[in-house]
């Protein structure tokens, strides 16, 4: 019988023969995904991630999580892809949950204060680099975006009765 379909798929043609292909693949993947523990899940999502199928990402996360709801790094990877599609209030629950489960996550503190940034609270997104340069000293893109957070804040808070917020040397540069 086996013999007979593959006789069967010869005889058809290049475009026919391409879409039985994809089916079975898609079939063969299927069946295979069903019963895929929570690591599977992950590292599919990690892959669509890569591929910026965010989307995609999250729903592999989302079901990660529902068979380990222990898993700080599917937390903290589906924040991320969830801060990609710009659902910072999202991302910030899964951060702090991946946080909450793994403390000394210093990319999670970091990622974190990315979202905040973009929610415009710069004091918590401050507070977060400083946490993840305790943990991680040698971030480097942490010590530029604190920075970038702290000139931020500082426009914010700045009144025109205060001096301005950037040197003399930069003001002189500028006319």
């Amino acid at each position: 019988m086996f013999r007979g379909e593959i006789q069967s798929i010869s005889g058809m043609n290049k475009s026919s023969k391409m879409k039985t292909l994809i089916l079975l693949t898609l079939a063969a993947f299927s069946i295979f995904s069903y019963g895929q523990d929570a690591k599977g899940h992950f590292n599919h999502g990690l892959t669509k991630i890569e591929t910026a199928d965010y989307k995609g990402a999250i729903a592999d996360f989302d079901q990660a999580i529902q068979l380990d709801p222990n898993d700080a790094e599917a937390y903290t990877n589906r924040a991320f892809a969830k801060a990609m599609l710009e659902d910072y209030a999202g991302a910030m629950a899964d951060y702090n949950r991946g946080i909450e489960l793994d403390p000394n996550d210093a990319d999670a503190y970091a990622n974190r204060a990315v979202a905040k940034t973009r929610l415009r609270d710069y004091k918590g997104a401050i507070d977060d680099y400083t946490k993840a340069l305790q943990l991680d000293p040698k971030n480097a893109k942490a010590y530029a975006d604190r920075g970038n957070d702290k000139h931020e804040l500082r426009l914010l808070n700045w009144t025109p009765t205060m001096p301005p917020p950037t040197s003399i040397a930069a003001w002189r540069r500028m006319s």
